[in-house]
């Protein structure tokens, strides 16, 4: 096959996400070509959003030697590092891809590696350029708040402060709200926070013991027109607040509270397990749908982790939601109970609270438990998000929470058998 065809038939397999098949095109390509940076470095991203990162790494390598100045080979060194845990060699790649070219899809990448690093001050500064990025979903647009809590008290109209991103980046940023009202002017119009519909209530009641409250709003499905008043991210809190990671809190602190969500809190022997074993299903967005595959659980994996469940006498709770909430029909037997459907984010925290522990991989879920103080058992892949730092099984972010790390790509075997030894040492009296 000709190089125009190899090249016809990779991005045939880029447009249907198929990055192995791309992988494999790129490769023939580039020994035809063997002087061409480009197809290396396309070769290099087919590799990482196939999960390979290690691949990802050699072909940029080669793609740098032909060309060491280039920005994008650099950026998509950084990518695989990072996914390698290599997140101090990751950052010397992204500054210098910086250094180069100002692209804000590289400050941004920059960013995660430095919140990893625990470097937050310059994290959440670089972290701002995301807006630049072309085709970058704002809720609201216009001029943003620029930090000033001064001018707040001139406005008008009250600050709106809109979630961004996922939902679980919701939950995890919150913590800056009880900052910005201990520092909010007294005769400024109470700031309104405009969130997902199924947070509203999750909000209304966990932020309701503030000295002062925000208003919650729902967010409506139709972009709405710019905001006449100031208005601002809430990923945007630590930049402009600072005191990551726990602002104003210890780290054993919730965030969020209600007497409900603490009515079952862990004593230390599990009889009745919540699991969830996916992620966020977003399949329409390359990167997202990498981390929905990398993230999830295997239907391998689940299998040998309820098996090891009901072997242990305990009773499993499916907290699933979404499209992936009905297992594989063979797994059926193993699930006990389901929680409703139907639960939005308040009655799931009010729900969880009546188990003796919750097994997740890294969605939503671990982001709930963390803000509400409720003990959780996080299941993360091997590239990891830089959030949860490296090579530690607790989190800075989260102090109840207990990660099981995958030590390969792949590897779901080793974090299920790490996860059903630490049940049998607690059985055992030994944690």
């Amino acid at each position: 096959m000709d190089l125009e065809a190899l090249l016809s038939r990779a991005a045939v397999h880029e447009a249907a996400f198929e990055w192995n098949e791309a992988f494999r095109c790129y490769a023939a390509a580039s020994l035809l070509e063997p002087g061409e940076h480009r197809i290396l470095a396309n070769q290099g991203n087919a590799a990482w959003l196939a999960g390979s990162p290690q691949q990802a790494h050699a072909a940029y390598r080669q793609a740098l030697l032909l060309v060491p100045g280039c920005p994008v080979s650099l950026r998509g060194l950084g990518n695989a590092l990072r996914d390698l845990g290599q997140f101090e060699a990751a950052d010397r790649s992204y500054a210098q891809s910086r250094r180069l070219d100002p692209d804000p899809l590289t400050a941004w990448n920059h960013s995660q590696v430095l919140i990893g690093l625990g470097r937050y001050r310059e994290a959440y500064a670089a972290a701002e350029r995301r807006f630049e990025i072309p085709g970058q979903p704002l809720y609201r647009s216009g001029p943003f708040w620029d930090g000033n809590l001064s001018s707040l008290s001139a406005a008008a109209d009250p600050l709106r402060v809109w979630s961004e991103q996922g939902l679980g980046d919701t939950l995890q940023y919150l913590r800056w709200i009880p900052r910005l009202m201990a520092r909010f002017p007294a005769r400024a119009n109470l700031p309104i926070l405009e969130v997902e519909p199924s947070l509203v209530r999750l909000l209304e009641r966990g932020l309701s013991g503030l000295p002062r409250v925000p208003g919650v709003s729902a967010k409506t499905e139709v972009d709405p027109q710019p905001s006449a008043g100031p208005h601002v991210s809430l990923l945007s809190l630590p930049h402009h607040l600072g005191g990551a990671p726990h602002p104003d809190l210890a780290p054993t602190e919730a965030y969020l509270r209600d007497p409900a969500w603490a009515a079952g809190r862990f004593e230390g022997r599990s009889r009745r397990v919540g699991l969830v074993w996916a992620a966020g299903r977003k399949l329409e967005d390359p990167f997202q749908a990498r981390e929905y595959r990398q993230r999830s659980l295997p239907p391998e994996a689940l299998e040998r982790l309820l098996a090891g469940l009901r072997q242990r006498r305990l009773a499993v709770v499916n907290l699933q939601v979404g499209v992936d909430r009905n297992p594989p029909p063979h797994l059926h037997r193993h699930i006990q109970e389901a929680m409703p459907a139907s639960l939005d984010f308040a009655d799931t925290a009010s729900f969880v609270a009546g188990l003796d522990r919750v097994i997740t991989v890294d969605t939503a879920m671990a982001h709930l438990l963390g803000a509400v103080g409720h003990p959780g058992w996080v299941l993360l892949p091997f590239s990891a998000d830089p959030r949860w730092h490296r090579g530690c099984d607790r989190t800075p972010w989260y102090a109840h929470l207990r990660l099981f790390r995958q030590p390969a790509p792949g590897d779901w075997g080793s974090v299920i058998q790490a996860v059903l030894e630490a049940l049998d040492a607690e059985a055992a009296g030994e944690l």
